[in-house]
């Protein structure tokens, strides 16, 4: 086993200031050490290889729904579980260097999903924009910063304001001001039963099947995530949250009759 695994390092799509880095502090406190990566890729490469103990990936937006992306790379991960989730409210501001104004820009820079969140605002104030896309909520605002121009924009939080310098120009712009955005994340061991647990299933069988087992055993189903798999032409698979802890009855049982189940984790939620 790599050494660096007995560190307790959290890893998180960076840079500094993305709502994600937000929510790794908020859920293991500022005292711990963070290392930030730049693609969801990269961030799940040091946890497939133990550089780090830990890593945080948004899962789910209020507004937009499941993080495709970020949910096809987790289900590649062949160790480790799901141990915890956390849910932050987001929201986004319109920020460009010290000196420029709303009628100056010409191109707005943000995340797919801070800019789908934020669409009519954009079309009401900003009609004419190019909307340009970056991986994480944070390279928008470095980006920014980097140039001297005064006609570009981008769309992230308030820390990334402070943090790169540059000025609000508007805040509070997301379409739905109770937005929430919900993170999973990725440990080791699966903890002991919290007494309000949710577990993930990754299904790739006979979804009916399944669904009637749980059913059968009062198991509550709570969501189902269909995705494409590349496996095989047409196949997919399913993505299952349902109440209860795995090491409890009765999915404890339900695990043993659905043996080729993968086991994605267990964590306390509300549901």
């Amino acid at each position: 086993m790599n050494s660096h695994a007995d560190r307790k390092k959290i890893a998180y799509l960076g840079p500094h200031g993305t709502f994600t880095h937000e929510a790794a502090i908020r859920y293991f406190g500022p005292e711990e050490e963070f290392i930030s990566r730049n693609t969801v890729k990269d961030v799940l490469y040091l946890y497939k290889a133990r550089e780090v103990k830990n890593c945080v990936l948004a899962i789910e937006s209020s507004i937009t729904g499941i993080v495709r992306e970020n949910l096809d790379e987790l289900i590649k991960i062949d160790q480790g579980f799901i141990v915890g989730e956390i849910l932050i409210p987001v929201h986004h501001h319109l920020m460009a260097k010290p000196g420029s104004d709303l009628h100056r820009i010409r191109v707005v820079a943000g995340h797919p999903v801070a800019i789908e969140e934020s669409k009519i605002w954009l079309r009401q104030n900003l009609p004419d924009v190019k909307l340009e896309t970056v991986p994480s909520s944070s390279m928008a605002p470095i980006e920014v910063s980097r140039k001297r121009s005064l006609a570009v924009a981008a769309i992230a939080s308030k820390t990334a304001a402070d943090l790169y310098g540059l000025k609000i120009l508007a805040s509070d712009i997301e379409d739905i001001h109770d937005n929430l955005t919900r993170f999973w994340v990725l440990g080791r061991k699966i903890q002991s039963p919290a007494g309000h647990d949710i577990t993930a299933l990754l299904v790739q069988e006979d979804l009916n099947a399944v669904l009637c087992g749980l059913i059968a055993l009062n198991i509550s189903i709570i969501s189902i995530y269909e995705r494409p798999t590349t496996e095989r032409s047409g196949g997919h698979f399913y993505l299952l949250e349902v109440g209860g802890h795995a090491m409890e009855n009765p999915m404890d049982l339900f695990l043993k009759k659905f043996a080729k189940i993968r086991l994605l984790g267990s964590y306390p939620g509300k549901y």
